[in-house]
């Protein structure tokens, strides 16, 4: 099931120790800048396009007041730009809030005052669904881009390294009651996605990236590729369909994929053709059914 995979690519896989997630990313980009990073289907990033597009808008969210330990929000429909505006708000030393376009305004209000987020960066026209104001958002063109802005930008110095900052603050589902918002270090990313024990993936990999950003799965399908040097293959519907998720596999040619329990067993009573694509599925949340 699983390709043979050389030393080399073994090496360029795991790093020698720890480091900062983007650092991972920065590696391959240095490597392969022209090696596919990033595809949704209309935008393709090469590696080389994907550390120039997150370095401009790094610059323009230290502009708008950005510092180390803000906290940055992002409300994207998954996309290339989803990939491009988290990797940013880690350069400029911030951490990441991912907000669900589907939830009701209070809810993402909330979650912004929990986090105290200084910003918003995202699509305009969920910013204006969601009543951010316009002094607390930043709108994104289709590369990631800040609106507007022509001029090359000067790169941002990167903040120091810090393995224990968090990078993420991810929000429970408050199904027992209010949501309550779980830090992701650096650090405990970086292990997930270098972990050679249960996943190996290669710069000839693709990963599905089909998860809500707001579920820590995305953490694994985003950063196990581009901590390998694979690329990100975004699945754009906002609740892919089973026939969606296997369309999205067949197009972008996805080899490796993350599937909730549920989500598999439901894939596998169909006998779905996206298994006759992937090379390696991963599953988890809870046991799986014996047949």
């Amino acid at each position: 099931m699983v390709g043979k995979t050389t030393d080399d690519e073994r090496a360029s896989a795991v790093p020698e120790q720890p480091v900062g997630l983007p650092a991972l990313m920065e590696r391959h980009a240095e490597r392969r800048p022209s090696a596919l990073a990033v595809t949704d289907g209309d935008t393709t990033l090469t590696y080389a396009q994907l550390v120039s597009g997150a370095a401009r808008l790094a610059a323009s969210l230290h502009d708008r007041g950005v510092r180390p330990g803000d906290a940055v929000a992002l409300l994207t429909a998954r996309s290339a730009r989803t990939v491009v505006t988290q990797l940013a708000i880690w350069w400029a030393g911030a951490t990441c809030v991912p907000l669900d376009p589907a939830h009701p305004r209070p809810r993402t209000a909330a979650m912004l005052a929990d986090t105290d987020a200084v910003l918003t960066v995202g699509d305009k026209k969920l910013l204006e669904r969601a009543g951010i104001a316009d002094d607390r958002a930043l709108a994104l063109t289709a590369d990631g881009a800040e609106r507007g802005e022509g001029a090359v930008r000067a790169p941002l110095p990167r903040a120091p390294y810090d393995p224990d900052a968090t990078a993420c603050v991810m929000f429970t589902s408050g199904s027992t009651g209010r949501p309550k918002g779980v830090a992701l270090t650096h650090r405990g990313i970086a292990a997930l996605v270098t972990d050679p024990s249960y996943v190996t993936v290669t710069p000839r990999d693709r990963v599905l990236f089909h998860s809500p950003g707001t579920f820590d799965a995305s953490t694994f399908e985003v950063w196990v590729a581009l901590a390998c040097g694979a690329a990100v293959a975004v699945s754009a519907a906002e609740r892919p369909s089973l026939e969606e998720l296997a369309q999205d596999v067949e197009r972008h040619g996805a080899t490796v994929a993350f599937f909730t329990t549920a989500l598999f067993h439901q894939l596998a009573a169909r006998r779905s053709r996206l298994f006759g694509v992937l090379r390696t599925v991963v599953v988890g949340g809870e046991a799986l059914a014996a047949q």
